[in-house]
């Protein structure tokens, strides 16, 4: 990718997201703001629960929701103690590092270990609710619409007279080429943010759940 969305895996490296550690240190910034408003518009289970070990055997949090279908872009915030109290309770995780929070093998980092708990429906599996609201959402019937995807971490300067204010989150046009059945992915093709005379399409496509992910459907983007 070469345009702003290059800065979006930039602001996992600059807040220490991806580590190894068995206790990784939680994604706080001012910049993720936006991916807590962005979270609201997607109707994912109220609460994911996580059997862990040691001091963080049970966990429970909140979706956020990504823009790509692996572990290490979909995001979670922790619900634990250690994590209400910490800056305003802010604790973001990617789905990857909360299973490292919670003290998990290695073997044990799959969305089939994620239950979800909604109201008057019995405990679940993530996988499984994943690939039913994908099915849910309209399945192969999707494939060739039109959709803006919103990254949330990208920059959005606004000029207010002589400063300019650093704003985050840009919806980009993406068309769908695919569905997988079995993980609930759509595949998706952004639109090549050069071209303004016609639709020409990136080489690179993109897996994404779309239930999980901040979308919107129609022929222009919000504003």
């Amino acid at each position: 990718m070469s345009d702003g969305r290059d800065h979006e895996a930039a602001v996992w490296a600059e807040h220490g997201a991806g580590t190894t550690s068995n206790d990784a240190a939680p994604i706080i910034s001012s910049k993720l703001t936006e991916l807590l408003h962005a979270s609201t518009w997607i109707q994912t289970p109220q609460q994911l629960f996580i059997k862990g070990k040691g001091r963080h055997a049970k966990l429970t949090g909140r979706l956020l929701g990504g823009h790509v279908s692996s572990m290490e872009s979909l995001l979670v915030r922790c619900n634990c103690q250690a994590c209400s109290e910490s800056l305003d309770g802010q604790a973001v995780f990617s789905l990857l590092e909360w299973f490292e929070h919670a003290g998990m093998d290695s073997q044990d980092k799959d969305v089939a270990n994620l239950s979800t708990v909604q109201t008057k429906a019995p405990m679940g599996v993530l996988g499984d609710w994943l690939r039913a609201a994908a099915v849910h959402f309209g399945g192969q019937r999707l494939i060739g619409q039109q959709v803006f995807v919103y990254w949330y971490g990208t920059p959005r300067p606004r000029k207010r007279g002589l400063h300019v204010e650093q704003k985050y989150g840009v919806w980009y046009e993406a068309a769908i080429r695919g569905f997988n059945p079995e993980t609930g992915e759509h595949c998706i093709r952004y639109k090549e943010t050069s071209s303004h005379a016609q639709r020409t399409w990136e080489r690179d496509t993109y897996n994404v759940f779309l239930p999980a992910a901040h979308v919107h459907f129609g022929p222009e983007k919000p504003r």
